[in-house]
């Protein structure tokens, strides 16, 4: 029985993420909140939260595990659709945060320009 109480407790204090872009599945895990660029603001994301769909805003996603921010992720826009226990966000494109460098935006706008 304590271990139901300590398994179902540990469960309840997270949620289950998934970041989704056209190309690959980028995140699937449980963590403890989510912060969205939502289109009317950014809002966060816990365990129990009231289901909402959301468009998104380029902007940052934050994932927080053990207290702080792990991950993060740039957007430039998409879905996200909240339930009790899971945060699902599909997105057009996002990029890690370590990955923006002056590098990669010289080759993002060298790839506009092309394209324009």
């Amino acid at each position: 029985l304590e271990f139901r109480r300590v398994l179902f407790r540990s469960m309840a204090e997270t949620l289950k993420l998934e970041l989704v872009s056209p190309e690959r599945l980028l995140v699937s895990e449980q963590v403890e909140m989510v912060i969205v660029p939502g289109a009317e603001g950014v809002f966060g994301v816990l365990p129990e939260h009231a289901p909402t769909l959301s468009t998104l805003k380029p902007g940052f996603v934050d994932v927080y595990k053990g207290g702080a921010v792990v991950q993060r992720y740039f957007v430039s826009g998409g879905f996200a659709e909240v339930t009790r226990d899971s945060c699902t966000i599909l997105v057009d494109a996002a990029t890690p945060e370590s990955d923006l460098t002056e590098a990669y935006a010289t080759r993002k706008l060298l790839e506009l320009q092309a394209a324009a």
